[in-house]
């Protein structure tokens, strides 16, 4: 749980802050790299040294590596919060989780000096429950191996979820309705003591897990020379179509291989006359990287 050192003031300013952006579309798979400065600096940091004033975060850009992230500076022992609302990456963080079928929030995380760090939990905030809502507390000796770049992640219905009420976090069901209007999302750093001073946290690949709908091939009828149809493509995964003749040894198609997008994908798979020919259809995670969103 959450360490003691975040008052419930620092709670109450967020919900007065949040109140004044709307939710829009969250986007199943959607995946933040930061990659551009224009996307880096949409997202906010409220530093709870100074909580009646948002911040931009630093970002970083590497471009011989092709990595980026955004990072902050810890003020003595406060605790501070990245976070994305409906201004930040086109809004694919903010909206309706529950109609999108969004299962689950992760991102990279790098810490400088695991030492002087506590931990981090990811929150968000409700707008159809009017509170936020914290998840399991992610402690440095049970999910942190040490300095450098690690990984936080946490699922949404049947997790474990908190609230802040009455001073103290109270453990607190995630229902749909919970997650049809979500207008903050982001990321609470927590520092030992005042050592952390000075020292930063860092961010990177901000994401949203799909939750995967299981595959179906629509077959055409009277077609003797080959099998054709087509198969529903449904946004954050991606699709591929395999062949074989005894159910056991398996190839995959190269003309169907990684299919994604929406709507649907037309297939004509050619057969062998006197052998049999079966077709399997598998899904995975896909993952999009959001694009440079202007200034």
């Amino acid at each position: 749980m959450a360490p003691s050192t975040v008052q419930f003031p620092h709670a109450a300013l967020l919900l007065f802050l949040v109140g004044a952006h709307a939710a829009t579309a969250a986007t199943r798979g959607a995946l933040e790299t930061y990659a551009s400065e224009n996307n880096a600096r949409s997202w906010g940091v409220v530093d709870t040294i100074d909580p009646l004033n948002e911040y931009l975060p630093f970002w970083n850009s590497n471009p011989s590596s092709g990595d980026s992230d955004i990072y902050f500076y810890f003020s003595g022992d406060a605790p501070f919060y990245f976070f994305a609302d409906a201004l930040s990456s086109a809004g694919n963080f903010t909206g309706d989780y529950a109609s999108e079928h969004i299962i689950a929030v992760g991102c990279n995380f790098f810490i400088e000096d695991i030492d002087s760090f506590d931990g981090a939990d990811i929150f968000f905030y409700s707008e159809s429950d009017k509170r936020f809502y914290y998840s399991r507390y992610f402690d440095t000796a049970s999910y942190f191996l040490g300095n450098g770049w690690d990984s936080i992640e946490t699922g949404f219905l049947g997790a474990s979820w908190f609230i802040f009420e009455d001073g103290s976090y109270v453990q607190a069901a995630i229902t749909p309705d919970s997650l049809n209007s979500i207008s903050r999302i982001g990321v609470r750093c927590f520092p030992l003591d005042a050592t952390a001073d000075a020292t930063l946290i860092a961010i990177d690949n901000f994401y949203l897990v799909p939750e995967l709908t299981p595959p179906s091939l629509l077959l055409d009828s009277g077609n003797t020379v080959s099998l054709s149809g087509e198969f529903p493509l449904t946004s954050g995964q991606a699709y591929n179509l395999w062949t074989s003749n005894n159910l056991i040894d398996w190839l995959r198609l190269e003309d169907y291989s990684d299919i994604t997008g929406t709507g649907s994908a037309p297939f004509d798979v050619p057969v062998t006359p006197g052998s049999d020919t079966y077709l399997q259809l598998s899904t995975e995670e896909f993952y999009s990287e959001i694009p440079d969103i202007g200034p």
